[in-house]
């Protein structure tokens, strides 16, 4: 047997082994492996906020770590059994006054790193804030340890120690040792540790620093690298967090890989229900008083009143809870509250809501997410939001012929591609961790008629299958069954239903018989129609009561005109009042009232949206969903309209005229709807919308040739064939429209206005659109507005003194088709410059000032009477008001009164912002003389005073950037800072000398006499010289002997002065020659010259003309005589001098 010999040692233990008891020698060592040493326990603190309180809690409220998920695993099982160990947890629901969560005394913000820290390079972060308390810095070594490659103990791992420090500067001061520590020992799998140092009081930065003492090793087989993981800025304190519910979260990191995702399952905010409403039973008991109690409750209609009315996040800032129609509230509660088949074998409430709502939104979008729940809406009315939901209800009034405006009805139908079968619900599913899910809805019956058309919705809310059955079911069905709207028009004793309300339509014209009119006579049991009925025994008669309520009734026995009801009314009939009919064969018409508007002051539009109640029990019940019996018409086929006849008109509007078109037609017998096309130019067919009516208006019309096809559709909704017009030609837009006859711009203070008019053509103007720029490039500018047609002018505001701009503007019509720029966008724009003028600056901020607030307070006068007084008043008004906007005036006022004189000073200061939105600050002064003092040596001293008697400033001295100044009167010198006499700048004084040391001049100088002392440069000179007219003789060959030739003739123009001439000489050769000078073709002068010999060049003689009259035009021009002679190529100039 083997000697073993167990040695401990350092780091370990050291195995020793002697021979077996067989064959003598040697045998192969095990190498060592020494235990880890170092291990870490991590844990994790984290605070989730999960609502604003106060909320319900945790679905198990004994036991809710059930309801807490870490990476989408419950902390603990529903049998008790924990997925989890080594977790605490602790909660609050987000009362008022609710205790801080043990466990998180403190605010941590985490930055990670993942630096390896080094002798030679340290870590060094700097932090700041003066409400920090610590820093908390996480050390880790992804391993360390030593492993022996020589001797007896070679191939042994164990373990290896590390040295490091950690330095801590104040306020920019040295550093000091704050911690010095080391890893001594063993790991493989890593280790991290944590220092926290804290933070000297008195400043707001320090500067953290860790260094590495013990020196890295260069062997393979040391593994001892050192990270900076992560640091911390730690905020110490004890936090309630009133009215926010959270939870608070201890985990220990050894089971994570990273901080691990959460998810709670919670019931959500305690909101406002009913007094008798038991929210868990979803149980309503007694009769509702009106009062509300506070409770969890996840029933739409309440969870949509706590968003009207909560101020923390809802709107009840601007809506207090005396402005909701509670009551309404209250019946579409208990309707979401009733029982319905889940789809599963049971049942459950109709609607709930179930939804996070995690960031602002505008406000009417979440409030119609929430309505949506229950098929709903709301709507302000009287003073009051009034929710309405698409759900069973009893009609509140019945229309006929007889008690609508013209006995008219209006129908219009949607487009059949409105028409959806299946519905792809979205929804979130419980039972899948809330993820979204979809759930396919079809509609069986829809899907035989129109096929497969899809949609899709979002179930806002909705964690139920069932429920987002029920959505694609209504949706479904509602497309389906409700295609159709109706409108008409009532008077006075019409306007009985609100937005929502069910009503019943007797239209003969649909239904083909008459189910309605007016009572001519009733009882307490019976009433007499106005007409023959068509009631039966067992058939429903509908009546308008005089309270304005609409009451059914079984008929139970009908005696010509005679009705006679099995029950008796609530009230007696009043004569004149609405009857109506519904028989087994026949119905009236629901429909669900959407808008009423006034269009006149006794005349009431009502627009309606036909309704099918039977959807409700398809959705809920799966009851069998079939159109309502609402006309007898013969479902055989229609009959084509006749006659369609186009015709064009104008209209002139707003200075526009307006090309419009008329189609009109005949009815055939049974059409209640009419589908009607139109095109022009063998274009596509345009649709016009369903319409009952047999006209129809086509505005803003372009020239073409127009046909029109129009189908007639009967109460079953049967087409008929297409019917055409004969084409038509009509005269109307030709194209884009014009371009704006003018465009100016006028500089006024701050601002510049833009005036432009229109030409007078016809044309039909929608707007004027508006460009401008800082400098003259269309390229560049930019949109500055569209004005609506027929607006005439534009004010660009707040702009600065002497800004200037440059416009273009141009036409777009109702079409959207756009004129040409004025200007042109290749030329310069339109010029403009806000005001510079000083005194019209003065008078509109002297105007701003006198009508604000604050200067009306500050000259009103403090005491009264005639008696000698004086007093001083300090005044502080601060108004905070929505509608008035918010102000802050501060002011102080002296006042001294005697002998009926009173003298008053004071300052204000304010600053406000109006209703509208804009900005205003002001600091008044109120005094005669209004100076800036200082003390000199003990004496008074004011270089700036306003005397605001006489509207003049006083300054000793001013460096100002840039100036506008209207008039300037200079006392002594004005001058340039860089003037030095003869050398540099310029001077102005007050006699009128001037020096120039350069200058460029533009237009005219005017003065006596002048010195220059350089050379001077001229395009032209009038004076003693006035001007050189240059001329140009061409070779002639050969001179007609004996005859003037005319070598020149110069206009010299008219002067205002007398002038003398000198004719410029030319080169002619010839041995005797003659020149002739003329004057306005009169000669004044000849003179012969000879040549030095035969055919030699000799020059004309100069001659001078004098006495040349001012302001008059004078031609000059030269002749010469000779005898076989000729002139050489010459150029001259004819010399013009003043007398």
């Amino acid at each position: 047997m083997a000697n073993i010999k167990i040695e401990a040692r350092k780091g370990g233990f050291k195995v020793i082994g002697s021979g077996g008891g067989g064959k003598s020698g040697s045998s192969a060592r095990t190498p060592i492996e020494s235990p880890d040493s170092l291990h870490n326990i991590s844990y994790a603190a984290i605070l989730d906020v999960i609502s604003n309180g106060e909320v319900y809690g945790p679905a198990h409220h004994d036991a809710p770590l059930k309801d807490i998920y870490l990476d989408g695993t419950p902390i603990q099982n529903d049998d008790g059994s924990l997925n989890f160990q080594r977790v605490e947890s602790d909660y609050r629901v987000g009362t008022i006054n609710q205790d801080h969560v043990s466990g998180f005394p403190a605010s941590v913000s985490v930055i990670s790193v993942g630096t390896e820290i080094k002798t030679s390079t340290p870590w060094v972060q700097q932090v700041n804030g003066a409400d920090l308390s610590a820093v908390r810095v996480s050390i880790n070594v992804p391993q360390l340890l030593q492993t022996y490659d020589t001797g007896d103990n070679a191939g042994d791992r164990v373990g290896y120690k590390v040295e490091y420090a950690i330095d801590l500067a104040s306020g920019g001061g040295s550093f000091e040792n704050v911690v010095l520590a080391s890893f001594d020992g063993k790991t493989v799998n890593g280790y991290t540790r944590t220092h926290r140092i804290d933070l000297p009081s008195g400043h707001s930065s320090w500067t953290v620093r860790v260094r590495r003492i013990t020196v890295e090793s260069s062997s393979t087989t040391i593994q001892d690298a050192i990270f900076l993981s992560s640091y911390a800025e730690v905020i110490d304190g004890k936090f309630r967090h009133p009215m926010t519910a959270l939870v608070g979260l201890k985990i220990d990191a050894e089971q994570f890989q990273s901080i691990p995702t959460r998810a709670y399952h919670w019931k959500g905010r305690i909101i406002r229900v009913p007094s008798n409403y038991d929210p868990e039973t979803r149980t309503y008991s007694s009769v509702w008083d009106g009062t509300l109690k506070s409770a969890y409750s996840n029933n739409p209609a309440w969870v949509f009143y706590d968003m009207l009315t909560n101020n923390l996040y809802g709107l009840g800032e601007y809506i207090n809870a005396n402005s909701v129609d509670r009551y309404s509230l209250y019946q579409i509660g208990a309707y979401c509250d009733q029982l319905v088949s889940d789809g599963q074998g049971g049942t459950e409430p109709r609607f709930v809501c179930n939804c996070y709502i995690q960031s602002a939104q505008d406000a009417l979008r979440v409030l119609n997410d929430l309505s949506s729940v229950f098929r709903g809406m709301a709507y302000w009315s009287d003073s009051q939001v009034i929710p309405v939901s698409d759900m069973p209800s009893d009609p509140v009034y019945n229309y006929t012929n007889a008690n609508v405006i013209d006995g008219k009805f209006e129908y219009s139908g949607t487009d059949i591609k409105s028409r959806k079968t299946v519905a792809l619900v979205s929804w979130n599913d419980p039972d899948n961790f809330y993820k979204s899910k979809v759930e396919v809805v079809e509609d069986e019956d829809g899907i035989a008629r129109y096929g497969i058309r899809k949609t899709e919705v979002i179930a806002f809310g909705c964690t139920s299958r069932g429920q987002a059955q029920r959505v694609g079911l209504y949706l479904l069905y509602t497309s389906r069954m409700e295609t159709g709207t109706v409108a008409f028009s009532v008077g006075l004793d019409g306007v009985i239903p609100q937005p929502g309300s069910i009503i019943k339509i007797a239209d003969r014209n649909r239904a083909g018989r008459h189910i309605g009119g007016r009572i001519s006579q009733a009882g307490a049991d019976y009433i007499v129609t106005d007409r023959d009925n068509p009631a039966k025994i067992g058939d429903t008669i509908n009546v308008n009561l005089p309270s304005g309520a609409s009451e059914s009734a079984i008929v139970s026995d009908v005696e010509g005109r005679r009705i006679t009801v099995s029950e008796d009314f609530s009230e007696v009939p009043s004569t004149q009042l609405i009857w109506s009919i519904d028989a087994d064969d026949l119905v009236t018409q629901p429909a669900r009232v959407i808008s009423i508007s006034e269009s006149d002051a006794i005349q009431y539009d009502i627009n309606c949206v036909l309704h099918h109640p039977g959807k409700f029990d398809a959705i809920d019940n799966g009851v069998r969903l079939d159109p309502l019996p609402v006309s007898v018409v013969p479902p055989r086929a229609q009959t084509a309209p006749t006659n369609i006849q186009i015709a064009q008109f104008n209209t002139y509007k707003q200075g526009n005229t307006r090309q419009n078109a008329e189609i009109t037609w005949d009815a055939p017998e049974y059409a209640v709807l009419y589908d009607v096309q139109w095109r022009r130019d063998n274009g596509d067919w345009v649709s016009v919308s369903r319409t009952g009516t047999r006209t129809v208006q086509l505005n803003d019309i372009f020239s073409g040739e127009y046909l029109v096809r129009i189908r007639a559709i009967n109460a079953l909704d049967v087409p008929s064939l297409w019917a055409y017009s004969e084409a038509t030609e009509l005269n109307g837009i030709v194209g884009a429209p014009p371009v704006l006859e003018t465009l100016s711009a006028t500089g006024q203070v701050m601002a510049i206005k833009l005036d432009w008019s229109f030409p007078d053509t016809a044309n039909i103007i929608s707007q004027i659109e508006i460009r401008a720029n800082l400098t003259n490039s269309f390229a560049s500018s930019y949109p500055l507005t569209i004005a609506a047609y027929p607006s005439t002018s534009f004010t660009v505001n707040g702009l600065g003194y002497g800004t200037e701009m440059w416009f273009w503007a141009r036409l777009i019509d109702k079409n959207g088709l756009s004129g040409e720029w004025k200007p042109l966008s290749s030329g310069e724009g339109v010029y403009g410059k806000s005001s510079e003028s000083a005194s019209e600056i003065l008078d509109y901020l002297q105007g701003q000032i006198s009508e604000s607030e604050l200067a009306q307070s500050l000259v009103e006068q403090i005491t009264a009477g005639s008696d000698a007084a004086a007093a001083v008043e300090e005044l502080t008004t601060i108004v905070n008001d929505l509608d008035d906007g918010l102000k802050a005036h501060w002011q102080v006022k002296t006042e001294v009164r005697q002998d009926g004189k009173v003298v008053q000073a004071g300052v204000g200061l304010g600053a406000s912002i109006g209703e509208d939105g804009t900005t205003r600050s002001e600091f008044l002064v109120m005094a005669d003389t209004v100076g800036f003092l200082n003390t000199i040596d003990g004496e008074i001293h004011a270089p700036f005073i306003f005397d605001t008697v006489n509207d003049t400033a006083i300054l000793n001295a001013a460096i100002i950037g840039d100036a506008t100044i209207d008039f300037a009167k200079i006392s002594n010198t004005l001058q340039s800072t860089n003037y030095t006499q003869g050398v540099n700048g310029w001077k102005i004084d007050k006699n009128g000398n001037v020096e120039f040391n350069d200058g460029t001049f533009r237009g005219t100088l005017e003065g006596v006499d002048g010195y220059f002392t350089g050379t001077v440069y001229a395009e032209k000179i009038e004076g003693d010289v006035i001007k050189a007219y240059p001329i140009s003789v061409g070779a002639i060959a050969s001179i007609p002997d004996n005859t003037w030739t005319t070598l020149y003739s110069v206009n010299i123009g008219n002067k205002p002065f007398n002038r003398s001439a000198q004719f410029a000489p030319v080169s002619v050769a010839g041995q005797v020659g003659y020149a002739r000078f003329l004057v306005n073709g009169a000669v004044v002068g000849q003179i012969t010259f000879i040549s030095a010999a035969f055919g030699a060049l000799a020059l004309t003689p100069p001659y001078v003309v004098r006495n040349l009259v001012a302001n008059t035009n004078y031609t000059l021009t030269l002749q010469v005589m000779t005898s076989s002679g000729g002139t050489e190529a010459s150029t001259g100039c004819v010399m013009a001098f003043k007398d």
